[in-house]
């Protein structure tokens, strides 16, 4: 093959490359190569092109040997230009853009890419399976997240919306997804409005301040002192209490 670049048209690149680790390996004339584009987001370039600049600038340079590449280039499409080209590196020319792409994760990806190549050598790679869809089974998933954290909203005395936003906000930090987004329903319809009165505004209507009035509270069997993480004092309602209490999302409300 002499020391030219070997270029080929994307309809003879496998369709199913072999998987290991997550790591997508092509064989392409016998040879184990990895796709310059999921290199470089392993590598954490932000652009694909990037990771494309550096393997030219290396091939250029002599620094990578052409018969480490594979070139494939995309037909060219009915409005015309230029077509796109992408490369297939085999494991010595991973390892030289590895070492050329000064990243934090330089270090990490090259143990990988050992593993991967290694792995391929001994015979423990299989075929990738064909992918199927999870965006179903995703969904199916975190609603039921969804549908537990507002039953311990509810559970701790939040209420409708309140108990709602609750949820929903519990299910974005525990899967990412934000429901209320998803269906367009950022801004809740508004409840019926009751009015709730703190400790403060009862205080100052029978001429109490709002710890006297927390204490009567506490003394007639209403609530009890307690303390949080950071040892501040919080009241909680016992069940004589409960049904004279409202306990609100303080935090989402601040947040809005």
């Amino acid at each position: 093959m002499g020391n030219a670049l070997l270029v080929m048209e994307d309809s003879h690149i496998p369709e199913t490359p072999l998987n290991v680790e997550g790591y997508n390996l092509y064989i392409i004339d016998g040879r184990p190569m990895i796709q310059d584009v999921e290199l470089g987001e392993r590598l954490q370039y932000t652009r694909p092109r990037k990771v494309k600049e550096l393997i030219e600038r290396l091939l250029d340079q002599g620094k990578i040997n052409k018969n480490n590449v594979c070139t494939a280039v995309g037909q060219t499409s009915e409005q015309g230009g230029r077509p796109g080209a992408t490369y297939y590196l085999d494991r010595h020319a991973c390892m030289k853009v590895i070492f050329n792409a000064e990243t934090k994760v330089a270090d990490k990806i090259t143990d990988e890419v050992i593993q991967v190549f290694l792995a391929y050598q001994d015979g423990t790679l299989k075929p990738k399976a064909k992918p199927t869809s999870t965006k179903a089974t995703n969904a199916k998933d975190n609603a039921i997240i969804f549908r537990a954290m507002k039953s311990v909203a509810i559970t701790a005395g939040l209420k409708g919306n309140q108990a709602v936003l609750a949820a929903n906000r519990a299910t974005i930090r525990m899967t990412g997804v934000d429901h209320l987004k998803m269906i367009d329903s950022i801004h809740l319809v508004a409840e019926k409005q009751v009015r709730h009165f703190t400790s403060t505004d009862l205080g100052e209507r029978i001429g109490m301040s709002a710890k006297e009035f927390n204490l009567w509270l506490q003394k007639i069997g209403f609530q009890v002192a307690e303390r949080d993480a950071k040892g501040r004092q919080l009241w909680k309602p016992t069940e004589k209490g409960m049904p004279y209490a409202v306990l609100l999302d303080w935090e989402r409300i601040i947040q809005n």
